[in-house]
């Protein structure tokens, strides 16, 4: 319907349209519940759009109005004015016509939402002077229901299977009557219903035997000792007159964590629990609200199910799922069961403490397919399965036998080896001597699966898998002509999603399992440029603050504690959120963020020596520097991890800085200016060698983070850059010589500072150590460590990332304007070179729409004139800054005219294209301001020679 919509509006207004709608950054976001200062004790959902459409270069909004209301009949339509609020029981609200440009994060300011209600909204918009646009489809959102108290619903209360082990996997049930006015306000869309499901565990939801959802391993991880997550399901379509049964089909997952490193688990006396609750929400907003329907209490009926849980949940022991056919019972979940000799549910008490918050992020689903590759007899009754890609996700296999048998599913990643990290699946056949056996409550990393018990091969239609992971769109594109490069940035992609999985990006599928913070800085900008990513990280944001100690110290993996690390997996509460911030332009996770970014600084601060230097506090697992270089790891009691974590803790200490600057906390902000100040005179003074302008020596890592940091004094940048790309390009012939961190902040910093022709000389080589050579090893993700390893699929070295579409096509932030309403195309024609790329194009996401750039030169001989044709988009609304190589400005055409002529471009300076001291390709760069638009632009430039 929204479709249609969509082009009656283009057929009606000819031009412009708002499109892509999001209430918190999600299409359709449900039991929205934040901060506090709104209804239900939240702040009020911020509502964003784009603009799509035809209409001059140049296009820029001045002017918005947004209606809402709680029922979408009541919202104007296409060309219609603005109607009056009426006298009608369904609330209405218009912001009237606001004087902004502003279409990202906009809060309803003075609409009065009620808890548990659903509504509706619209907005047009217009440019100055002109007319406004058609309104756009509607988009909806809920808010949370009403509370009694932090940790549970009025009425409702956790319950669980007394009699079942903490591995058993239960159904649970509830038969009750839906009066036949409330079905019809239901069936004509005067009313919604919702079923709010919180879980200690997994679970699924069911309503008259059919799934309410295609989510899987729900809800999103969490720290269970702090929070419980519940998702919100609209049942409205499920729902019949008279006799209706909800289901929920609960497994233990995270609730069985343990941790070692601190030694923790969440001290449950039982699990898996679920607290629930179905309200309908009418429309009408004169009475008392959404009326509640069911709530968990003793009611409700449990009975174990197929299923249980093989193994533990921990790092080395994911374990899996035992599937016994033999104890199905046909309908459980539906109406006309009879159920009288289930289990009562019992009540469980959890702390008070415990918050229950809604789970506003895209939900865990099974994203894709993957084939079985071949068969082969690996022993008696046992067969191997070679699937044709290494993946994150579940088996599904059809199987045969005698009734009673066991059949057992091995998984592995490495060849040779039968089962990797406790790894193993059952399935007990029934009477009828065959069925289908797949994952529910668990999920593995699988290339190999060895088979037992079937008595002849498995074809290979018969076993299948599915790639789990978060539900992100993907937004973002790159390609080039240099075939390494693109299979590099496309097995980015594919590593990148067998990370994400629960609403956290962890460091491998198998192992540890956990949302490593240093993984976490591996991945965030490529995340961001490539995928729908705010939802997601606000969500992981709050993890991170919600695991910090009393004491201000930040463990080094969230939502989940286990596992080492250092300072530079504990500050990702400080370089995430600013991050999103410089892409999104939200300035509500940082006012989240803040207090908890302040208390871990001031933890560091508590750890430094008299001179002024942080040392290690704690074990040989708390203070790592760079990890899994080429030469070896940084451990936490050696010198070259005390200048990593100085640098990194000066790094956070600047981005704390502007933070507190920008939220107005001024006092706060002189301060942490202050002890950056001091901070980088006791790294001069303690690693500074000015002559030979390195830091403790001339390893890269222990450059580039002096320099990305900004620990190196002014007058030496030059210097230590020039042996930085000295080593680089001569010590190490061209090679990498960094591990997670350092190759992160490597190719951050070059890309930043517009030395491409250094990325790209280490992302071109197939020699140890290398993308390139990890592929000539057979890897077709990136594993753990340079010279390869067991574990194939991890998140180490994902730092490459952000360099094909920041560097190469040269789509960067303004930082002076985060949010991409104002950015920089720069394309990265450093690259330009014999053995580089002779045309790159691609896209990125951004909250207005997607920037695209395609470039190309009809040669890469050095020291050449040649011909650059680049063509970009820059969405609606928003301005570019491009810079374009050429001989001089006159060089520079758009569209086959001057481009200084040219509608929606104004030439901005002529400038030198590289800095001093490096070769310069152009050598100018004649910058431009670009207007919303699409541009055909083309210049000659200079090649230097031996570049």
């Amino acid at each position: 319907a929204a479709l249609v919509w969509l082009a009656l509006i283009a057929v009606v207004s000819g031009d412009l349209v708002p499109t892509r709608l999001r209430t918190e950054y999600l299409p359709s976001p449900r039991a929205l519940g934040l901060q506090p200062g709104g209804a239900n004790g939240t702040a009020l959902p911020r509502l964003s759009w784009e603009v799509a459409g035809d209409a001059p270069r140049g296009w820029l909004q001045a002017f918005y109005e947004i209606y809402l209301a709680s029922h979408p009949s009541l919202l104007p339509r296409q060309v219609e004015a603005t109607p009056a609020p009426s006298s009608s029981p369904y609330y209405q609200w218009t912001s009237g016509r606001v004087a902004s440009n502003a279409s990202t994060n906009i809060v309803p300011t003075g609409a009065a939402l009620r808890d548990g209600m659903a509504y509706y909204w619209t907005v047009r918009v217009g440019a100055s002077g002109g007319a406004a646009t058609a309104w756009s489809a509607p988009a909806s959102f809920s808010l949370a229901p009403a509370r009694a108290g932090p940790s549970t619903w009025p009425g409702a209360a956790y319950i669980g299977m007394a009699s079942a082990d903490d591995t058993a996997c239960p159904w649970f049930r509830r038969t009750w009557q839906l009066a036949a006015g409330t079905a019809a306000a239901i069936a004509a869309g005067n009313a919604s219903a919702f079923a709010y499901i919180g879980s200690v565990g997994y679970h699924e939801v069911y309503v008259n035997g059919k799934p309410v959802s295609d989510a899987v391993l729900s809800p999103s991880t969490v720290d269970l000792a702090k929070r419980v997550r519940f998702r919100t399901y609209n049942i409205s379509e499920f729902l019949t007159a008279g006799d209706n049964v909800i289901a929920v089909w609960l497994g233990p997952g995270w609730s069985l964590f343990e941790g070692v490193n601190p030694v923790m688990n969440y001290n449950l006396t039982k699990r898996p629990l679920f607290i629930g609750q179905v309200q309908v929400a009418p429309a009408d907003v004169t009475g008392d609200g959404p009326i509640i329907l069911v709530s968990t209490d003793t009611q409700w009926k449990a009975h174990l199910s197929t299923t249980t849980h093989y193994g533990k949940w921990m790092s080395g022991n994911f374990g899996g799922d035992i599937l016994d056919a033999r104890k199905n019972i046909p309908g459980w979940n539906a109406l006309g069961l009879d159920d009288h000799t289930w289990e009562p549910a019992t009540i469980y008490s959890l702390t008070p403490s415990r918050l229950l918050t809604p789970d506003v992020v895209e939900p865990t689903i099974k994203r894709s397919s993957v084939a079985a590759a071949s068969v082969s007899h690996a022993g008696i009754d046992t067969w191997l399965i070679v699937m044709t890609e290494l993946y994150a996700g579940w088996i599904e296999v059809d199987v045969s036998g005698a009734p009673d048998s066991t059949i057992s599913f091995d998984i592995s990643t490495n060849n040779g080896t039968r089962v990797e990290y406790n790894m193993h699946d059952e399935y007990v056949i029934d009477s009828s001597g065959s069925g289908t056996f797949c994952n529910r409550f668990s999920y593995h990393e699988v290339q190999y699966i060895t088979i037992s018990g079937l008595k002849t091969a498995p074809a290979l239609s018969s076993v299948r898998g599915y790639r789990v992971g978060t539900d992100r769109p993907r937004e973002g594109s790159f390609n080039c002509s240099v075939a390494l490069l693109a299979q590099m940035y496309a097995t980015t992609l594919y590593n990148y999603e067998g990370l994400t999985t629960g609403g956290m990006t962890v460091d491998c599928p198998h192992r540890e399992r956990l949302g490593y913070g240093g993984d976490g800085h591996t991945s965030m900008e490529f995340a961001m440029r490539n995928y729908a990513s705010d939802a997601f990280f606000t969500k992981w944001a709050q993890d991170w603050a919600d695991i910090q100690e009393d004491g201000g110290y930040i463990a080094h993996t969230a939502p989940t504690i286990d596992g080492g690390g250092g300072p530079a997996w504990s500050g990702f509460i400080v370089t995430m959120p600013w991050q999103v911030y410089l892409t999104y332009g939200d300035t509500r996770i940082l006012e989240s963020a803040y207090p908890h970014m302040l208390r871990l600084l001031a933890f560091f601060e508590s750890k430094r020596t008299p001179d002024g230097i942080l040392v290690n506090w704690g074990d040989n697992w708390a203070f790592l520097g760079d990890w899994l270089t080429p030469h070896g790891s940084e451990e936490s009691s050696s010198i070259e991890a005390v200048l990593f974590n100085n640098c990194y803790v000066l790094y956070c200490t600047q981005i704390a800085a502007k933070v507190a600057a920008l939220l107005g906390d001024d006092a706060m902000a002189a301060n942490l200016t202050e002890s950056a100040v001091q901070q980088q005179a006791a790294v001069v003074k303690k690693f500074y060698n000015a002559s030979a302008a390195t830091f403790l020596d001339s390893l890269q890592t222990h450059l580039v983070l002096p320099l990305l940091s900004g620990a190196v004094p002014e007058v030496g940048v030059e210097a230590v850059e020039a042996n930085l790309r000295n080593e680089i390009l001569v010590v190490k012939d061209g090679h990498l010589d960094t591990g997670l961190h350092g190759t992160y902040f490597l190719t951050k910093y070059l890309l930043e500072n517009a030395q491409n022709d250094l990325v790209l000389s280490y992302a071109r080589q197939t020699t140890f150590p290398s993308y390139g050579h990890f592929y000539a090893m057979g890897y077709t993700t990136w594993p753990e460590d340079w010279a390869g390893a067991p574990s194939r699929m991890h998140g180490c070295y994902n730092g490459i990332g952000a360099w094909f579409q920041g560097g190469l096509l040269g789509i960067h932030v303004d930082t002076s304007s985060p949010g991409y309403q104002r950015f920089i195309i720069r394309p990265g024609a450093e690259a330009i070179t014999a053995d580089g790329p002779s045309w790159a194009t691609g896209s990125m996401p951004t909250s207005y729409g997607e920037i695209s750039v395609a470039w190309a030169v009809n040669s890469t001989a050095p020291g050449t004139t040649v011909r650059l044709s680049l063509n970009i988009t820059v969405p609606w609304n928003t301005v570019a800054t491009v810079f374009i190589p050429a001989r001089t400005a006159d060089d520079v055409t758009e569209g086959g005219q001057p481009a200084a002529r040219a509608p929606g471009i104004a030439l901005l300076r002529v400038e030198p294209w590289a800095a001093a001291g490096r070769t310069a390709v152009g050598p100018s760069a004649a910058v431009f301001s670009v207007g919303a638009g699409v541009f055909a632009f083309a210049s000659l430039l200079q090649l230097p020679r031996g570049q």
